[in-house]
């Protein structure tokens, strides 16, 4: 059914409407009688519905103008007016045609059973064209109409009066409704606005602005002012709201949303408002109300989200439990660690995730919630959804309603069963390593096994050993738990090719735990030897040292299955196992070599004996006896051990020295005096070395201390001795030295009686010769040494003294020496001086035949080992076609001589003058 409402007012016009439509009719709409009479003339609805008293056309002209048109005529109207509601405006509809007068208001139920009644009656008649029509009441007239409609225009315009007054009225009551709501406002931090929905011109109070961080003053107060200062990202969710406000779809305009402050920085508002003005027709003028700071809330709400997320997102399993015992909450760490869902489990009893036995926990737990008594790290085990069991740390926290009361209470859990698992395995491991300690490398093997066992709920546990020479595996325990059958570790029953061991040999090739929860459906499986358990299902694990198996430790028949877990605990107890057996192995050996070194060292000659790092005596041979006439035990009681053994004049060296080697210095047969218990002193000499261990750790030192009496007195005997060869020495050569010098004075005396020139020229040859050797001993005279000589100033003295020999006759000869400073063992030396001799004296008598003046140099110098000298002048040189080895000069013959005994080279260099060149070893 369609129907055309026609009224001015559109509050009425959508109430109207709303009542219509909730019974399934279609509805059209007008604001007045022209509109209408379109409308119903394009639409033709099967009922018209319409007010008294609207603009333009009221409804009496409305309804004359409807039944004036043939097309029109027989729809049916309803007068629905409060307008128009006495009886001569009643009286007036029938006549002209319409089918009922209402007045407003009317409960819509009673409108739309008069509607329904008026369409039955309607079908009743039949065809509206057929039916008779009524003819209306023209007594009336049109100066009947006229007077009703001048009446209530006057009534009217009474009312509009009033209604004038009234909205003065009303308007001053906003204002002061405003200003006390601003007065009531002062006192908090809520601040004021209006916003002109025809101007979009707005208003704020001063705690509006203050929340902007900005003076009243300085915020734009049109709606684009305030959209500018609306975080982008909410701006649509704004508008979205007004507009539902607006439209009438909700009650009021609420909005939280982020606006700039005045800092730049973005804070959150609540902001609510109501339609406080509207026109006559509804539609809203002003719009009103107050803006409040959220910005502490909002982070709060984020902070308690934050929380939420991290109780969701936490592996710890978050529990909510009620008083009586129900799970209210559950977080996804909780679903991990029971396996149950939050569909699952919210509203099941917490007995579920105890085990059977553990009745007594859960009983526990929930009456010290009950008493408001708070549980930390209580140690329990709880059962998953798939039956198994963990061990969880469970702490909880009863929660408390405003007044105090317990409502709830949280639970955290946390699975432990590693470190449960982990303690365990340590706890295995302490015990084993403790047992070791006074038990032998068997019996701790096979209390191994023993907690493997128990660890793993095994029936059976087995040891091999692996022999890589000769490809075995060595049987050490086969354990079997009812009986604690023991296999021996020796026989031939005990060894068995890794070739032919079926499964056992490829673990050893595989070097990867295995398992066989299925274990006689294996095909390579070779069976067991007789008497053996049989074997369900098996777990085996390599022990490894490096990328070599040592081992292959296994259990099993364990009641379930086997897993990684399992896995974990065999492979670290196993492990642990052989270091046990290395260090027992090492222990045996350490022993065994501590016996034969205590062998050697208790009854070596030496004095021995070890100092501890905090200066303690740890051990003496029993050597100090026959040395020092102590027992080790007296010296073992001794303070400062071995100070007291040590000659008072010696004790401060020999302490300060020991000192440094607590400090890890080493020293090497320090010489020292000890007193002997019976009193008697004796030389002794002690070197020492630091002992440290494998982590470079000091452990003190050990010293070795050799009775050196019979040496130091052989030592001074010898240097006694030795002193009184030195003092022969150094007379023999002053002696040597006066003798030489004698025959050199009696050869030159006796030169001036020898008128043979050439007699006389070999004895001076003679006598340089003897000077030359002379000057060596004038220099060891010099000398500290007796066997060694300054090489330097022997050839400094050679030279000056051949200089000033020949400068008489030859005074325009200069000679110069450089001679790099080194020392010469005498043996070298009168060689050296002859060779020197020689060469200079050459030089001098004929490298200048026809010139008074020339120079002659000598250059000495070491290197790589060698010694190299060089004699040489700037004379006429060597004769053409000389050749020094055929030469018949005495001189040379000497040279070359004095060369041979020095192991030496000799040559000339050509060039200007003559140079030779002489070279030995230093």
């Amino acid at each position: 059914m369609k129907i055309l409402i026609v009224d001015d007012n559109a509050e009425d016009r959508q109430l109207l409407k709303l009542n219509i439509m909730h019974h399934g009719s279609e509805v059209i709409e007008a604001k007045d009688g022209l509109e209408g009479l379109e409308l119903a003339g394009r639409q033709l609805p099967d009922l018209i519905i319409s007010d008294g008293l609207m603009p333009k056309m009221d409804g009496f002209q409305f309804l004359r103008a409807l039944k004036a048109d043939p097309m029109l005529e027989p729809i049916p109207f309803v007068f629905y007016s409060a307008s128009y509601a006495g009886e001569h405006e009643e009286g007036l509809a029938l006549s002209l045609g319409a089918e009922a007068f209402a007045v407003k208001p009317m409960e819509p139920t009673e409108l739309w059973v008069k509607i329904c009644a008026i369409m039955d009656a309607r079908k009743k008649q039949g065809d509206a064209r057929k039916r008779k029509k009524s003819k209306p009441n023209r007594e009336l007239g049109l100066e009947d109409y006229s007077r009703i409609v001048a009446t209530k225009l006057e009534k009217k315009i009474v009312e509009l009066e009033i209604a004038l007054d009234r909205q003065k009225a009303s308007e001053l009551s906003l204002r002061d409704s405003e200003r006390k709501l601003q007065m009531a406002l002062s006192g908090s931090d809520t601040g004021w606005w209006s916003l002109d929905l025809r101007t979009d011109d707005g208003e704020i109070d001063e705690r509006a602005a203050g929340i902007l961080g900005r003076e009243a003053e300085e915020v734009g107060l049109r709606r684009s002012d305030w959209y500018e200062l609306t975080h982008p990202d909410d701006r649509q969710l704004v508008d979205e709201r007004l507009k539902d406000y607006l439209a009438g779809i909700t009650p009021a305009f609420e909005s939280e949303h982020r606006i700039r402050h005045a800092s730049g920085r973005w804070i959150w508002v609540s902001a609510k408002g109501k339609i406080i003005q509207r026109l006559e027709d509804g539609t809203p003028l002003r719009i009103s109300g107050t803006m409040h700071d959220i910005s502490d809330r909002k982070s709060a709400e984020e902070k308690k989200a934050l929380l939420a997320a991290i109780v969701q997102s936490s592996d710890d399993a978050i529990i909510g439990l009620s008083m009586n015992g129900s799970i209210t909450s559950w977080n996804f760490g909780a679903e991990k660690t029971y396996g149950y869902t939050e569909n699952e489990i919210v509203g099941g009893p917490l007995s579920l995730l105890f085990r059977p036995e553990g009745e007594d926990d859960k009983t526990s737990i929930l009456e010290k919630l009950r008493n408001g008594e708070h549980i930390e790290h209580f140690e329990t085990i709880q059962q998953k959804k798939d039956g198994q069991f963990i061990y969880a740390s469970l702490s909880s926290a009863p929660i408390l309603d405003a007044n105090g009361e317990i409502v709830a209470a949280s639970i955290i859990v946390r699975d432990i069963s590693s470190s449960k698992h982990a303690e365990m395995i340590m706890r295995a491991r302490l015990r084993l390593l403790e047992y070791s300690v006074s038990h032998s490398t068997a019996e701790s093997i096979r209390t191994a096994m023993d907690e493997i066992e128990k660890l793993t709920d095994s029936e059976i546990g087995f040891y091999f050993f692996l022999e890589p020479e000769r490809k075995s595996l060595v049987m050490w325990c086969w354990i079997i738990k009812s009986d604690r059958n023991l296999c021996p570790a020796s026989g031939d029953n005990c060894h068995c090719d890794i070739d032919i061991a079926g499964v056992w040999g490829d673990y050893v090739r595989d070097k990867k735990p295995v398992i066989h929860n299925d274990f006689v459906s294996l095909l390579n499986r070779k069976g067991m030897p007789d008497g053996h358990v049989p074997v369900n299902r098996e777990l085996v694990v390599p022990i490894m040292r490096g990328e070599t198996v040592v081992a292959i430790i296994g259990v099993a028949n364990k009641a379930s299955d086997y897993d990684e877990n399992d896995i974990e605990k065999v492979s670290l107890l196993g492990d642990f196992s052989w270091d046990i057996i290395e260090r027992k192995r090492a222990e045996d050996a350490l022993r065994k070599s501590e016996e034969r070194f205590r062998a050697i060292a208790d009854y070596t000659s030496d004095w021995e004996y070890w100092i501890g790092p905090d200066g303690e005596l740890l051990w003496v041979n029993p050597t100090v006896l026959r040395i020092t006439g102590y027992t080790p035990e007296e010296c073992a009681a001794m303070p400062d051990y071995p100070l007291p053994l040590v000659h008072d004049q010696d004790r401060t060296f020999i302490s300060a020295r020991f000192e440094e080697a607590k400090s890890g210095s080493s020293g090497d047969d320090v010489a020292f005096r000890a007193r002997k218990k019976d009193g008697t002193v004796i030389w002794a000499a002690v070197s020492w070395q630091s002992i440290l261990d494998e982590q470079d750790r000091n452990l003190g030192y050990r010293a070795s201390v050799r009775d050196i009496t019979d040496r130091v007195l052989a030592e001074k005997e010898l240097a006694r001795s030795l002193e009184e060869k030195v003092m022969l020495l150094k007379e023999l050569k002053h002696r040597t030295k006066n003798n030489l010098s004698i025959v050199s004075s009696l050869l030159r005396f006796n030169i001036g009686e020898i008128t043979d020139e050439r007699a006389c020229r070999i004895l001076r040859e003679a006598i340089d010769r003897i000077e030359t050797i002379s000057s060596i001993y004038e220099q060891l005279n010099l000398s500290d040494n007796i066997d060694i000589l300054d090489l330097r100033a022997y050839v400094t003295n050679l030279v000056s003294s051949l200089d000033n020999t020949f400068s008489s006759g030859n005074s325009g000869i200069t000679i110069k020496a450089s001679v790099e400073d080194m020392d010469i063992k005498l043996r070298f030396a009168v060689p050296v001086g002859l060779i020197l001799n020689e060469l200079i004296t050459n030089a001098y008598k004929y490298a200048f035949p026809s010139r008074k003046a020339g120079k002659i140099r000598v250059d000495i110098s070491r290197a790589g080992g060698m010694v190299t000298m060089k004699v040489s002048d700037d004379g006429c040189g060597m004769p053409d076609g000389f050749d020094p080895e055929k030469s018949e000069s005495l001189g040379l013959k000497i040279v070359s001589m004095f060369v041979q005994q020095l192991n030496g080279g000799f040559r000339f260099e050509a060039g200007k003058g003559t140079t030779a060149v002489i070279t030995f070893p230093e």
